[in-house]
């Protein structure tokens, strides 16, 4: 149950740093805003989402060759139902998203000095290129409007949008200056990269 558990909650953290979902947004984001190349943003980005998926397989695969040299009785599972028409085009539309999404960034990278795929690449926004596969997946009629709205986490995107505010407010008032004043002068360099952890983890809890 704990390997379970672990595996699900891994695999959230993959998905959220992937170079477009919602943290790999925010790492490229605050990367370029600190004088990053978006090209080198997305690498670095992308190196983050591969350290994310490859260390659970790491520590999973302890737990799963320790349950087989313990010969601990694992749950079987039964097999679930093939997919319907709904949920392969679903799937289909996800995966044509994210190839839309990260194919200019990938060529840009690849050949740097192309007007054209640079000039692509920077007019790139995600979430009109969601708005439009949401639209597809409406007029194909992939699932009920009504309940789709309902299952949408309202007090999630809120409270986020709250935690913005609070951010902006404190970016306009000075405060993310005083601190990282603070740091810099008052922190040996060595620690710089740990107390920046710290402070992450702890801000975490209210994210």
């Amino acid at each position: 149950k704990i390997a379970g558990a672990m595996a699900i909650n891994y695999g959230a953290l993959g998905g959220a740093n992937f170079m477009t979902s919602q943290s790999g947004i925010i790492f490229r984001g605050l990367m370029e805003n600190s004088g990053i190349e978006a090209n080198e943003a997305f690498v670095n980005s992308s190196i983050i989402f591969a350290f994310t998926i490859i260390l659970p397989i790491i520590v999973l695969s302890f737990f799963v060759f320790n349950a087989f040299k313990n010969k601990m009785q694992i749950s079987v599972i039964s097999k679930p139902d093939p997919f319907d028409y709904k949920q392969k085009t679903t799937l289909i539309l996800m995966f044509m998203m994210i190839i839309v999404v990260l194919i200019f960034p990938v060529l840009n990278i690849i050949f740097p000095h192309n007007e054209t795929i640079s000039y692509f690449n920077k007019k790139i926004d995600i979430a009109m290129i969601a708005m439009i596969f949401v639209a597809i997946a409406l007029f194909l009629k992939l699932a009920d409007e009504k309940q789709v709205v309902a299952l949408i986490p309202w007090g999630t995107l809120i409270m986020i949008c709250g935690v913005g505010m609070l951010i902006s407010i404190a970016v306009e008032a000075g405060a993310i200056k005083l601190f990282s004043d603070l740091v810099e002068n008052e922190i040996n360099v060595i620690f710089i990269p740990l107390i920046m952890c710290a402070i992450a983890a702890f801000m975490s809890l209210f994210s």
